[in-house]
This record gives structure tokens, sequence and C-alpha cells, in this order.
């Protein structure tokens, strides 16, 4: 049930003060028990993995705001909580809209596809999942596909 890292490395990231985007070391962590995960920031990697503290944390939850740009296709942003879509760009209602630059829209992909995997397995709800898994642990005899229906990597 603890904290699972499912995805880290560096991504630029805009100030919300500064806006100059300055690299950071970023990590997705997600516990599939307790529907939650948290997007990390450290000024580098060296004190990520000396666990210390990040320089900040988004929490992403079943309203989080996810869009990679479609102009910048290696940029995209990130709302802790919804915000209409025209106003992604802005600091809404004093919600932070987060704002990500990857090395290529490949990297931008791949982070967004993995957060939206989280948010879209939390429409699913933790009930279903985990008795789903407990089924399998005690009938594991001709039941191996079952699972594979569970991971939802549709894009929109």
């Amino acid at each position: 049930g603890g904290l699972i890292l499912v995805k880290e490395g560096y991504l630029t990231k805009r100030g919300a003060i500064n806006s100059a985007f300055k690299k950071r070391f970023c990590r997705l962590f997600h516990s599939p028990s307790r529907s939650e995960a948290y997007f990390q920031y450290y000024k580098n990697e060296g004190i990520a993995r000396k666990k210390k503290d990040a320089s900040g944390t988004i929490v992403i939850t079943l309203d989080s705001q996810l869009e990679l740009d479609p102009q910048k296709k290696t940029f995209f942003h990130l709302a802790p909580v919804g915000v209409p879509n025209d106003e992604a760009k802005l600091v809404f209602k004093n919600i932070r809209v987060f704002v990500f630059k990857a090395d290529s829209a490949q990297v931008a992909k791949s982070w967004t596809n993995q957060i939206k995997a989280i948010v879209d397995s939390f429409k699913a709800g933790p009930d279903g999942d985990e008795d789903e898994d407990e089924d399998e642990d005690q009938d594991n005899e001709g039941q191996v596909d079952d699972g594979a229906d569970d991971i939802s990597l549709t894009e929109v």
C-alpha cells in the first residue's frame, strides 16, 4: 500500500514569480491502494537521492487538470484541481497552474500519459482494484489475463 516511484527525470519548470525556466529533477509517486499520487520536484537529482525534502509537491487528484500544449509539444500544464481549459495559462482563483517543459515532445507525452493513467485509475476507484488483486491471489489458476483490463492508457 506504499508509494511507488512511477517515473523520474529532468524537466524544466517555469517559476511562479520569476517566470524563467529552471531545470528540476522530477518524480511521480503513486499509491494505488490509497488512490494517492504526488508529482515532486527537486533542485537536482542528488537532493532527491539523499531523500531530502522536495522543493515542491503537486498532489495529483481526480480533479487534476493536465494538458499537453498543442502548439509547443514539449510543454505540459498541470493544475492540482480543475481549471477551465481557456484559463490554463493563467493562475486561476489562486490555483497555480504548473508549466513544465521536457527535452522532447516524446518525453512530455510520456509524462502526461503516465499522469493521465493515474488519474484514470482514481476514476476506477481503489475498491475494485483491491478486490480483484485479492481474488487473483486466492485463485491463480486460469485467471492470468484478468488483470490486463485494468490498465488503461487510452489517449484523449
